[in-house]
């Protein structure tokens, strides 16, 4: 009744000689991370059918978050948490700002910073809102998490190569390679993030050389998703509407580059 019971392995199906990757953004993606990866336990044949700890090691997940407090160490993660699609530290990106002083103020030396810092005041509206030290992800507040995103992209970009590099070990010389998306459009995480991961990923991929042999998918959640929870008050049911808008025109607007003449840099 709780998802669980014995696999019986004749009913699995085989896995594709490709390399995957799944990605989540924000705490809807990674809700569907986890929901995938149990799926993959479930109905997948493991690497190692004999053993009875199931090995998938050209499927790789990379939680992405602003959040950690969800995550366990690997040591912690036994095969009942495999089975119900739990994550552990090394699928675990953590972006939450580590400065000394608070996020606020780390913003504010940034906007007088002409010199180094000019990408930054392109976008950030600094001033607009106030942050803290921001450990428990972007507070619903787009801009803060792609600024969290931003501060980590060459580490993003880093994990993104590793896991990609990892998943294609012992197959053919130029295996397909698959990268998944998931991300809410409502809160502050995935909504302000998953643009910006999608042209990092490329930018990845590119930098391995995967050439036409790749292929990139996202799976965006609109804000009904979210609102459907019933524990949520009127201020949060407002900004999950507003970051849905707001990532849409986004992503609409990112989708004609070639009409309305503007890029990704």
């Amino acid at each position: 009744s709780a998802g669980g019971g014995i696999i019986d392995r004749a009913q699995q199906s085989q896995q594709d000689d490709c390399a995957v990757l799944a990605i989540g953004l924000g705490g809807t993606g990674i809700d569907c991370l986890r929901c995938l990866k149990a799926k993959v336990y479930e109905r997948l044949l493991p690497d190692n059918p004999n053993n009875p700890v199931p090995k998938y090691k050209h499927i790789k997940f990379l939680a992405v978050d602003a959040d950690a407090s969800f995550k366990k160490s690997t040591d912690d993660i036994s095969l009942d948490d495999i089975s119900l699609g739990e994550l552990d530290t090394s699928e675990f990106l953590d972006i939450s700002f580590s400065g000394t002083g608070q996020l606020t103020n780390y913003m504010n030396a940034l906007s007088t910073d002409y010199t180094q810092n000019e990408p930054y005041r392109e976008w950030l509206q600094f001033g607009r809102f106030k942050a803290t030290a921001v450990k428990d992800g972007a507070m619903g507040i787009r801009q803060i998490g792609r600024f969290l995103l931003m501060q980590k992209a060459h580490t993003f970009v880093s994990a993104v190569k590793n896991l990609v590099t990892e998943a294609k070990k012992d197959l053919d010389a130029n295996p397909r390679v698959y990268v998944h998306i998931f991300s809410g459009m409502g809160g502050g995480t995935g909504s302000g993030t998953f643009l910006d991961a999608c042209y990092l990923i490329r930018r990845a991929l590119d930098d391995l050389g995967s050439g036409p042999n790749r292929r990139i998918m996202g799976y965006f959640f609109l804000p009904d998703v979210n609102l459907s929870r019933d524990f949520l008050d009127d201020q949060t049911k407002e900004y999950i509407t507003s970051n849905g808008y707001a990532a849409m025109q986004e992503l609409d607007y990112c989708m004609g580059f070639e009409h309305n003449g503007g890029c990704w840099r």
